[in-house]
């Protein structure tokens, strides 16, 4: 049965946190009328972004609903997510009544809390299960999530908190109860009354410190941080209209009603999700970790013992079509297509046993010839899946047919010719049995299955 989050409030914060815990397979419900449509508006654009940071299949989506009465809405929730601006008496009223209407191993997460964690658990009858749960927007996407905690909290209670963020592909930050305010805020002003200073004193121009972030250390922050690089932050080109965007933000103000907000948000997506999937490739800091995320929600075999029917294809590649894999037809570039049959070309050779302890020994299998045929067309955000049939496995070669499918849909076929060879000399040579074995044993109960369409055709040619 899905895990269920409670929502309160229904701001960029809140419609984040909904669409992160949607997402990542929980039922989600909304408690905050008249703010269905934002909303909505944001589940839609992280449907659209969220799918392009991971490399296999993503839970299936959770059930979402809305609720104008909070105690419906907290019904059977496991985390409620407080996203409400109000001040820290108000707030402190309002966990009283979450408490009141909720279990007692609910965790409760405060989107806020300025005057310190024990402002917000002062008079509740619970304390120890109220958080400083602080995300950054857009929550759906950035990975980054203060986990504020005091001596009220119950060491057990902080580590299940943080094993559920971990969970949603976030990276929980544990902040002790002496933190003056979030650390995102307290590092975004102090950068900015730098930024601000040397700017009114003309040492620099907007431009010249909005530069120095684009297109140097900026592009370091998200790899190494703040501490081993020596510049600040960003300034926009407008002075004026650059500090009050920038306090704007910082406060977390709802939404404007600008006609073009969607589509700002969608380029800003398109962006961050460029940048996070270049981190993704190289491993490193953002991209470590959704690296990580994507090996806990692999469900692919490893091993063929661990292929339920051998007698049939083999699922060897299960994903959504990132932002970054479209063309200006708004649709899967050709060389996208290669990537994916790729990759479960990869996947199938790990199963019978090519994997890179093998190549690491010095030899592997090199493609020599590929057909692909491109049946249906391929949008950003399909759940495509690939499963492999093994048309020859003897010798130095290994003939495979790949289909792509979008559930039942066929989307495309490729078929590779790929030869055994030695990367001492670079020249075909046989398998030993660590590959043999398998992939006899692989080609062996695919020998049935009958030939696929279109394995064997020439371009152009039926």
């Amino acid at each position: 049965m899905p895990q269920r989050a409670a929502i309160i409030g229904g701001g960029d914060i809140g419609a984040g946190w909904a669409a992160r815990f949607l997402l990542m397979g929980w039922d989600v419900a909304v408690c905050a009328p008249g703010a269905e449509d934002r909303v909505s508006a944001v589940i839609d654009n992280a449907r659209r972004a969220l799918p392009s940071l991971s490399d296999v299949a993503m839970p299936v989506e959770g059930h979402l609903t809305f609720h104008a009465d909070m105690t419906e809405a907290l019904q059977g929730a496991d985390w409620i997510q407080e996203c409400l601006s109000e001040p820290s008496d108000r707030k402190r009223e309002l966990f009283q009544k979450l408490q009141a209407g909720s279990s007692p191993d609910t965790i409760m997460g405060a989107s806020s809390g300025d005057d310190g964690i024990s402002a917000l658990q002062d008079g509740a009858a619970r304390p120890g299960q109220i958080l400083v749960v602080r995300a950054v927007e857009p929550v759906y996407l950035l990975p980054l999530v203060e986990l504020g905690s005091s001596a009220a909290n119950p060491p057990a209670v902080v580590a299940r908190a943080a094993a559920i963020l971990t969970s949603l592909g976030m990276r929980p930050l544990p902040i002790g109860a002496k933190m003056d305010g979030p650390i995102t805020d307290r590092l975004l002003y102090a950068i900015l009354r730098e930024a601000r200073r040397i700017v009114d004193d003309g040492q620099v121009t907007a431009n010249q410190v909005n530069d120095t972030i684009r297109y140097g250390v900026g592009l370091n922050f998200a790899q190494s941080g703040l501490i081993k690089t020596d510049k600040n932050m960003d300034v926009s080109a407008d002075r004026a209209g650059f500090f009050a965007q920038f306090e704007h933000s910082a406060e977390n103000a709802s939404a404007s009603d600008h006609p073009n907000r969607d589509a700002a948000d969608r380029s800003r997506d398109d962006t961050l999700v460029t940048l996070l999937r270049g981190l993704k490739a190289r491993d490193v800091g953002a991209g470590q970790l959704l690296n990580a995320h994507d090996k806990r929600m692999d469900r692919l075999p490893l091993t063929l013992d661990d292929v339920a029917d051998l007698s049939q294809p083999v699922t060897t590649l299960h994903r959504a079509v990132p932002l970054d894999w479209t063309d200006y037809n708004g649709h899967m570039t050709e060389a996208r297509y290669l990537h994916a049959f790729g990759e479960a070309t990869d996947r199938l050779m790990a199963l019978v046993g090519c994997d890179m302890d093998y190549v690491a020994s010095g030899v592997s299998f090199f493609t020599a010839e590929t057909h692909i045929r491109h049946v249906d067309e391929v949008h950003a955000g399909t759940r495509i899946h690939v499963v492999s049939q093994v048309l020859l496995g003897q010798g130095k070669k290994m003939h495979l047919f790949h289909r792509m499918y979008d559930a039942d849909r066929l989307l495309a076929t490729g078929e590779h010719m790929l030869i055994h060879v030695s990367l001492t000399t670079r020249k075909a040579c046989m398998p030993d049995d660590r590959v043999a074995v398998p992939l006899g044993r692989l080609a062996q109960a695919h020998a049935d299955l009958p030939w696929p369409e279109g394995a064997g055709r020439a371009v152009g040619r039926k």
